[in-house]
């Protein structure tokens, strides 16, 4: 069962439209075990590369491996020639919705259950041209800005271990490899050559189906494979430009010390109950990237 996430920006929805990026002041949230997100601006894009094929993948992932805390997205996978692009599904339907809004135009109502829980908000581009990963998650607390990093395309020194069931009409092989710091084993197929696969999971001689850490705290499985021709856009939000280590030493805070950043002299409320939060209050971090 999807479970349904509701933020109410009590400050933001009085004055953010003509407004570019502004900090959530107040907020009232349902779920205490998230990070509080606002929403981008989509109006403008760069259109990089056209996708020759999509892939959705259901996403699922332990939050909390005391409780068992479970969350499930969808991503979509757009692969093009030149650059591939990964984002959440959930994620990308709520800030269309606001763009729609923000410059006044009517959107059709939009059916957010079978999109996930939207706990994915960044997008990833791989860049082959220049051997690139480019990383983009939107910032915490804040409307229409995000966070961005490049690194060296991953290197992983993967293990083909033989032919498997087929998955989606198409024969798989299995392969298992370690990346960042997690042992990874997956299944891909030579009939659809393409190094790509979801999240930053590639360098294998075909498209990556599914994927599960040997913990069993994070799978991918592709639920529908498209060949079809698409833009592939990259949108021109407000970055602040961060290296990898110091982005992820920044998201560990976040969820150690969730009201520091969100609070911003302000309140942070539970709806059901209207219990207002404070400094004691952490959300269950599990990174997929250890390293």
């Amino acid at each position: 069962m999807v479970v349904k996430y509701y933020v109410v920006f009590l400050f933001a929805l009085c004055c953010m439209r003509g407004s570019a990026q502004r900090r959530i002041t107040m907020a009232v949230l349902s779920d205490r075990s998230r990070l509080l997100y606002g929403c981008m601006d989509l109006s403008n894009y760069e259109t990089i590369d056209t996708a020759r094929m999509v892939v959705s993948y259901d996403f699922t992932s332990i939050q909390d491996v005391n409780t068992g805390l479970k969350r499930r997205d969808v991503l979509i996978l757009q692969v093009g020639s030149r650059m591939t692009k990964c984002y959440g599904l959930r994620r990308y339907l709520q800030n269309q919705a606001y763009t729609m809004f923000l410059h006044e135009k009517k959107s059709d109502r939009i059916d957010l259950e079978f999109a996930g829980d939207g706990t994915v908000a960044y997008e990833i581009f791989l860049d082959k041209s220049r051997n690139m990963l480019l990383f983009f998650n939107e910032e915490p607390g804040w409307f229409s800005k995000r966070i961005g990093y490049e690194e060296e395309l991953p290197t992983i020194e993967w293990r083909i271990t033989g032919p498997c069931d087929s998955l989606s009409g198409y024969h798989c092989f299995s392969a298992e490899g370690r990346f960042s710091g997690r042992f990874w084993r997956v299944v891909f197929t030579p009939e659809l050559p393409f190094n790509a696969g979801p999240w930053k999971l590639c360098g294998l001689p075909g498209l990556i189906l599914q994927a599960e850490d040997t913990e069993r705290q994070f799978r991918f499985e592709s639920l529908e494979i498209k060949r079809v021709e698409e833009p592939i856009y990259m949108y021109d939000i407000q970055t602040d430009r961060t290296t990898k280590g110091k982005w992820q030493r920044l998201e560990r805070a976040m969820y150690q010390m969730p009201y520091f950043f969100f609070s911003n002299g302000g309140k942070v409320r539970i709806s059901s109950g209207g219990e207002d939060l404070d400094e004691t209050w952490t959300i269950p971090y599990n990174p997929i990237e250890r390293e």
